[in-house]
């Protein structure tokens, strides 16, 4: 198996939430524009401590790519994947490049990032309340209505109880 040796970034780094192992610089970003299954994605220049799945060839939004899937060196969950070849000439431009899934890695402040985070930035203000559910990672306000989109998403058990409590105080 041999040694396992990590690069430590220096700056504003993105890490896997998992073992917060650095994978990229802020500065290293190309596109904060791709989506992915998860919701957003980044496209970075270049990342350290990850390894090369197999490749394969995947067909995306904009056409058949050869990629690799790339995983964590310290805890070897899946982030993203490389882009190793595009067969339309207006997308070339990906090749070589990474995707780092931002439901998969912790941000340059270290904030998580999920689905319902996405869908509250776009849009206008809601008339429903908003609460703070602190059991989530990122501590963003959710209505009743994220929460139990939440639930769905992810069929945690934790979550009925939750909003039971929560829907008491209003």
């Amino acid at each position: 198996m041999g040694r396992l040796f990590v690069i430590s970034l220096e700056g504003n780094i993105y890490r896997c939430k998992h073992c917060h192992t650095h994978f990229g610089l802020a500065d290293h970003i190309i596109s904060r524009t791709f989506q992915c299954r998860h919701g957003k994605a980044y496209l970075f220049d270049r990342v350290v401590n990850v390894t090369l799945g197999e490749k394969e060839e995947r067909m995306m939004l904009t056409g058949m790519h050869t990629v690799v899937d790339i995983f964590c060196v310290g805890c070897g969950s899946i982030v993203g994947w490389k882009y190793e070849a595009a067969q339309e000439k207006s997308q070339k431009y990906k090749e070589g490049r990474f995707i780092l899934e931002r439901f998969k890695i912790l941000g340059q402040d270290g904030s998580s990032y999920s689905i319902i985070q996405d869908a509250q930035r776009g849009g206008s203000e809601s008339d429903e309340p908003r609460v703070t559910f602190c059991f989530t990672i990122h501590h963003y306000p959710l209505t009743i209505k994220d929460l139990l989109q939440l639930y769905i998403l992810s069929s945690l058990d934790f979550l009925p109880s939750s909003i039971q409590a929560i829907s008491n105080c209003f």
